[in-house]
């Protein structure tokens, strides 16, 4: 038996029961359909789009997406971040800037599949704002496990300047890690910076694990709160002893169950047990305070302020003006921040839950604007018939921001 037919025959007994048979015709296309299939369902990819692949596989690649109904679709072969002239690397697509829609990249039927740094910021920077890139990483060993996954999406995420992750699968032995770049135009229309600094801890302990968020929604889904992806389920959060869970303005929820037990004002299916938490009930409602004030774990903070939240949610008032800094004049908003900020920062994990009326949006902006977002390590937001709220919630997420879209009793 000649060497190269040995060596065929121990890949083929040893190796390909764990790697799967990558040779077969039908793997490749299947796991491009799917790529494509999962990105339609969670609204991040359309036939409108315009698509570049690129690597060894583009040719295949191509070819499903057109199969699928995208017509403007482009590719690049090989690896020309890599091609040598004249002992210079050739780092740049033949494309400008902001070009597509959708940029795929992930060579199937190679053993090994690299992510070259390079090659990612390209990506980015052809990337139309708030366009999708996607990469096919190869699962460690070929095999699922959440560990790996989180490497995956890590090795990516490193990577990244303009750009956050927003959706991570495992797809036959490889694992597809989607970012989205980030629209700086209209980022900063919630609030003065377009990003958290580096050092941002929330940002940093979480920005791992946010490709594994559930999709923001127009609706509310069936499986809610099931659906929640609860920050402790990938975080390790047991060495922390004093946890902070802050509930803004509870009593707008009407919908939402408030009976005589603490752990009502709690977030369903959570983890982390209530009582593990010191919990802060801020509302303007007196009742509240009667009620809940006596309770072991809860204190109750009184904001005047929320009282007339119910009426500047019915106006008709543009997200800039919600968003706006605090006025200096707001001195009862900005105790209320000082407050926050005082109680947060000696907490070890941090949980914000709010709704998005006017003085609460304010407050959010004071908090992107000092950096105090930066000791809140779960944001729930609660933004009914908010016809902006996608936007918020995107663009919290862009930044790094654990946040999801809270649904209450509704």
């Amino acid at each position: 038996m000649a060497l190269s037919d040995l060596c065929q025959f121990l890949f083929d007994k040893l190796v390909e029961p764990f790697w799967g048979n990558y040779k077969s015709e039908k793997c490749p296309e299947l796991v491009i359909s799917g790529i494509a299939a999962e990105l339609m369902g969670l609204n991040l990819l359309d036939h409108n789009s315009k698509v570049l692949c690129i690597g060894q596989g583009s040719d295949l690649a191509i070819s499903v997406f057109k199969e699928k109904g995208f017509t403007d679709a482009h590719r690049v072969l090989g690896h020309p971040l890599f091609a040598l002239m004249g002992r210079k690397h050739v780092y740049e697509l033949a494309f400008p800037e902001n070009s597509f829609d959708f940029v795929y990249y992930g060579d199937i039927d190679q053993r090994v599949i690299i992510v070259p740094a390079l090659l990612v910021l390209e990506m980015e920077r052809v990337l139309k704002p708030g366009g999708i890139g996607a990469v096919l990483v190869k699962t460690n060993g070929g095999l699922y496990n959440s560990n790996s996954l989180v490497k995956s999406a890590t090795s990516v995420s490193s990577l990244l300047k303009l750009s956050e992750i927003v959706h991570v699968k495992s797809m036959d032995g490889f694992t597809v890690v989607v970012f989205k770049k980030n629209v700086m135009e209209n980022a900063s229309d919630y609030a003065g910076k377009n990003q958290l600094p580096s050092d941002c801890q929330s940002v940093v302990n979480a920005k791992p694990y946010i490709g594994f968020m559930e999709p923001l929604l127009e609706t509310k889904p069936v499986e809610f709160p099931k659906s929640v992806a609860y920050l402790p389920k990938f975080l390790d959060v047991s060495p922390k002893k004093r946890l902070v869970y802050v509930d803004i303005g509870a009593t707008e929820y009407p919908n939402d169950n408030i009976s005589s037990s603490s752990s009502s004002w709690f977030l369903p299916s959570y983890p982390i047990d209530s009582k593990a938490f010191n919990i802060y009930i801020v509302d303007h409602n007196a009742s509240v305070l009667l009620m809940e004030v006596k309770k072991p774990g809860v204190t109750f903070v009184y904001h005047p302020g929320l009282a007339g939240d119910n009426n500047a949610t019915a106006k008709n008032i543009t997200l800039s003006e919600y968003l706006e800094p605090f006025p200096e004049e707001e001195e009862e908003s900005f105790y209320f921040l000082a407050w926050f900020e005082e109680t947060a920062k000696y907490a070890e994990f941090v949980v914000l839950k709010m709704n998005t009326s006017g003085v609460e949006m304010k407050f959010l902006s004071g908090l992107i604007e000092t950096e105090a977002i930066c000791y809140v390590d779960e944001l729930f937001l609660r933004c009914t018939n908010k016809p902006d709220c996608m936007d918020i919630l995107q663009s919290l997420r862009s930044r790094g921001v654990f946040v999801h879209q809270w649904w209450g009793g509704d």
